[in-house]
C-alpha cells in the first residue's frame, strides 16, 4: 500500500493508526499540514479530526500552517499589499482561531509542535536557500519559482527526512492533498502564485511540493470523517470560489505515498475528470507521482450515496447553522 492509494472506512483511531502503520506513519515523528485556509463548515480541518489523526499516529507530532487571509474573525480585510502591516492582528488571529476551535485545546493535549511558516519566514528564521535548492535540484531538478527556497522554516528544515503528512479535506475535485501544501507559502493572500485567472496555479502548486517532496518522505489523506463540502454549482452555501453543499462525514479517507494518485482518486469519486486537472499532469511530468494508480481505487458505497444528492441539500454545521447563499 501506499504508491497506490486506498479509500479506507475509517470507524476510529484503531483502524486510522492501522492505515498510518501501513503508509509508515504510527509512532515516528510525523509532521501533518492541516487545511486551515478558511471557517467556511465544512473547509478546515477541526478540532476532532485533528485529535483523532494525532492519536491514531501515536508519536511526536509537529502540526505546520501558514496565516490566511480567511482564518480570522472578519474584523479586517487582508490584501496582499496590507499583510505584513496586520502582522501582529494576524498572529492575535491565530490564537483565536485555535482557542475558539477548540485545535489548540487538541494540540496540547497531545503535546504537538506548532509551528507557523509565516511567521517563521517573516522573522527571517528560514533555511539556506542554497541548501534547498541543492536537494530539490538532485532529486526532480530545479525549479522555475526560486523564490520558493528561500521560504523554509529552518525548524522545519531540521526534521529533513521525516513524514510529512498532507492531511486534505474532501472538497471535489481541486482543493486535494496537493494543493493542500500550496498552504506552506507563507503569504496569507496568495495571489501572485495563483496569478492572472489562475494561470501560474497549476507550476506554483506543483513546485511547492517539489521543495517539500524534496526534504520529506510524504503522505497524502484526504478526509470525510466529519461534514465535508463538494463544491459544485448551485451549492447551498457560498463562498468567494464557488458554492457547495456541506455532506455528512462518512469515515472515508483516501490515503497514499502517491500525491497525484490520491487526488486522482478523490477526483473522480467526485465526479470530476482527472485528466482534464492540469496540475495532475504538470506533477507527474516532474515526477512526483503517477495520477493514473488511483484511477482503479474502489470508493466505499455509504461515500459513493453521499456525493449523490441533489444540489442545494444542506446539512447543519458544527453550531447548527446551515448558511445559505
Amino acid at each position: 500500500m501506499g504508491d497506490v492509494p486506498c479509500a479506507c472506512r475509517i470507524a476510529g483511531p484503531d483502524e486510522l493508526g492501522q492505515l498510518f502503520r501501513h503508509l509508515g506513519l504510527a509512532g515516528r515523528h510525523t509532521i501533518v499540514k492541516p487545511n486551515w485556509f478558511s471557517l467556511y463548515p465544512g473547509n478546515y480541518t477541526d478540532a476532532a479530526v485533528l485529535d483523532l489523526v494525532l492519536t491514531a499516529l501515536d508519536g511526536p507530532v509537529t502540526v505546520v500552517e501558514s496565516y490566511t487571509a480567511m482564518r480570522h474573525d472578519g474584523s479586517r480585510r487582508i490584501t496582499s499589499r496590507n499583510a505584513r502591516s496586520q502582522w501582529e492582528w494576524l498572529c492575535a488571529q491565530d490564537q483565536w482561531f485555535l482557542e475558539t476551535t477548540g485545535i489548540g485545546a487538541v494540540l496540547e493535549r497531545h503535546r504537538a509542535t506548532y509551528i507557523c511558516v509565516t511567521e517563521e519566514v517573516w522573522s527571517g528564521r528560514v533555511a539556506p536557500a542554497d541548501q534547498i535548492a541543492a536537494r530539490v535540484d538532485s532529486r526532480y531538478g530545479a525549479i522555475d519559482q526560486a523564490e520558493l527556497y528561500g521560504l523554509v522554516p529552518s525548524r522545519l528544515f531540521e526534521l529533513a527526512g521525516c513524514s510529512l503528512l498532507s492531511l486534505g479535506r474532501f472538497k471535489g475535485g481541486w482543493s486535494l492533498s496537493l494543493k493542500n501544501m500550496f498552504g506552506l507559502i507563507p503569504d496569507p493572500l496568495r495571489s501572485r502564485w495563483h496569478g492572472p485567472r489562475d494561470r501560474d496555479l497549476a507550476r506554483s502548486i506543483v513546485n511547492v511540493n517539489l521543495v517539500y517532496h524534496a526534504l520529506f518522505r510524504m503522505v497524502g489523506m484526504v478526509e470525510t470523517f466529519t461534514p465535508f463540502s463538494l463544491y459544485r454549482e448551485g451549492g447551498a452555501y457560498n463562498t468567494p470560489w464557488g458554492t457547495y453543499d456541506l455532506i455528512p462525514g462518512v469515515g472515508v479517507a483516501f490515503a497514499g505515498s502517491n500525491l497525484p494518485a490520491v487526488d486522482a482518486a478523490v477526483a473522480q469519486a467526485a465526479g470530476v475528470r482527472p485528466e482534464e486537472l492540469g496540475f495532475l499532469q504538470l506533477a507527474e511530468a516532474r515526477g512526483l507521482g503517477d495520477w493514473r494508480k488511483g484511477l482503479h481505487v474502489e470508493v466505499p458505497a455509504d461515500l459513493a450515496e453521499a456525493l449523490s444528492g441533489r444540489p442545494g441539500d444542506a446539512v447543519p454545521d458544527a453550531s447548527g447553522d446551515v448558511r445559505r447563499r
